[in-house]
């Protein structure tokens, strides 16, 4: 999902302009006093899957985010992009260092296993700008949006280019690591490694993708929609809508999140309604 400066900013979208940076939702049920810290720039929502904790990958680091408040993990305030899960408390993640900090512009691949308490760089540090990370049990795929190309390391240290092209988000097929979905300005593409991308038909504004690991697709379009896919890709049905300009998108088992800029909202009804976790500035 990009040609921007974060996780997303101005997006052009089959004819659409799109500031991604918030997503709101029908019939959110937040309490107005609940989200009484705020983040900004929200790049990533992931889910750890050692206790169940929803993290925010910002402009200002990693933020922790439970019971209406954003708590700082560790002390680094580098801007997080590509957050993805590759196990409990361990993640890997790209981006820029914080100001001041570092020699370099773009961090490359760096990795944590203490739950984003501490990063290792692990690769690519000046060369890559990973706005979308997707590990899988032979390897991870990262979006490179300094040389807009798709790329795959079955180490996390060296990586060959797969696709020089434009992409919005990356998704991997969690029972089957050759295979991917990219959400492109065209719609959403299936592609075997090796193989040429294929288009699938209907699928033109979905920006943000999660490939869950029942098999099901979820997809947030840009005019908010949410829309399902349970037969890999073939058929995709409405499930719910939000409003406001998208930023962040993740899945876990019981819960979707959505950071908007309006704040970052869980639905834990597959997209009926959103309840507000956090104010976002």
């Amino acid at each position: 999902m990009r040609t921007l400066h974060g996780r997303f900013a101005i997006l052009a979208m089959s004819g659409l302009v799109l500031a991604v940076t918030a997503a709101c939702s029908n019939g959110s049920t937040e309490d107005p006093g609940q989200a009484k810290t705020s983040v900004s720039h929200v790049h990533a929502l992931v889910t750890n899957p050692a206790d169940g904790s929803l993290l925010a990958a910002t402009h200002k680091g990693v933020f922790k985010i439970e019971n209406g408040t954003a708590a700082l993990v560790g002390k680094g305030r580098q801007d997080t992009m590509g957050l993805a899960v590759i196990g409990p408390d361990q993640f890997y993640a790209s981006g820029h260092p914080e100001p001041g900090q570092g020699t370099s512009p773009h961090l490359g691949l760096i990795k944590s296993i203490d739950a984003t308490t501490t990063w290792t760089t692990m690769s690519m540090e000046g060369q890559a700008d990973f706005h979308s990370l997707a590990p899988t049990k032979t390897g991870v795929y990262g979006y490179n949006s300094v040389t807009s190309t798709l790329m795959h390391s079955a180490d996390g240290k060296e990586w060959t280019d797969l696709l020089k092209t434009g992409l919005y988000d990356i998704a991997a097929d969690p029972q089957d690591p050759e295979r991917l979905l990219l959400t492109t300005e065209e719609g959403v593409q299936t592609y075997q490694r090796g193989a040429t991308p294929e288009l699938i038909p209907g699928t033109v504004g979905i920006a943000l993708i999660e490939w869950a690991d029942d098999g099901s697709i979820i997809g947030l379009k840009v005019d908010g929609s949410v829309v399902v896919s349970n037969d890999e890709s073939l058929s995709w049905s409405p499930a719910g809508n939000v409003k406001g300009d998208i930023a962040a998108f993740g899945a876990s088992p019981d819960a979707w999140q959505v950071a908007t800029s309006d704040g970052i909202f869980q639905s834990t009804d597959k997209g009926k309604t959103w309840d507000k976790l956090l104010d976002v500035s």
